[in-house]
């Protein structure tokens, strides 16, 4: 079992966004077939928020017709998505330091692996949009304001590549401790809300059998 502390690297639009992350929690398995490889299968649990608030709205360019020009501003103010994530995946793992025979401290270990997964996402996005607009013809002045904040719910599924790196010391032959850094590879972001990326810093308790 694990308790980790994730980040999110996500795709920016103007500013930069400020991120929320709650702990990360997983358990698995895993299955030794030589004394330096094994099989994984992981499951983890997360959730994350990016918040971004804007200095100032991007200009909109455009006309509407008559003999003047439209002045027209507009854009996005405000932006939150808060999602939860389960992640699930199998993987191949060496003993980097079990592979040298010779080495005299058998009671550390350095594995070193990767595998495939599978991400299921569920998000909501929060925005606050405004504007201004004003039409000059020769005959009247238009003038008008908006304000627009729409709550989204969006769903994303998503494989992924793990890569991982566990350090870990056996205590004896059953009780072994661990601290793992594990980083998720979306690989097909049907979403611009989908993380290009996952990663997490673990400290693990193992138990042999």
């Amino acid at each position: 079992m694990s308790h980790n502390g994730a980040w999110c690297s996500m795709a920016s639009i103007d500013a930069a966004p400020g991120m929320g992350v709650s702990p990360e929690v997983g358990a698995g398995v895993s299955l030794g077939i030589r004394p330096w490889l094994r099989v994984g299968a992981n499951y983890d649990f997360s959730k994350y928020a990016r918040e971004q608030r804007f200095s100032e709205l991007q200009p909109l360019s455009d006309t509407y017709g008559g003999s003047e020009p439209t002045e027209q501003y507009g854009g996005r103010a405000y932006a939150k998505l808060t999602t939860q994530y389960h992640a699930a995946d199998l993987t191949l793992e060496c003993d980097v330091l079990g592979l040298c025979s010779s080495r005299s401290a058998r009671r550390f270990a350095l594995y070193a692996g990767t595998g495939f997964g599978w991400l299921f996402a569920r998000a909501n996005s929060y925005d606050i949009s405004l504007g201004h607009e004003r039409w000059s013809e020769s005959y009247k002045e238009t003038i008008n304001t908006w304000l627009n904040a729409v709550n989204t719910h969006r769903n994303f599924d998503a494989c992924y590549i793990p890569l991982l790196l566990s350090a870990e010391y056996h205590i004896s032959k059953v009780v072994t401790v661990a601290v793992r850094g594990d980083y998720k590879c979306v690989l097909n972001r049907s979403t611009d809300n989908a993380p290009k990326g996952i990663g997490t810093a673990s400290a693990v308790l193992r138990i042999n059998f």
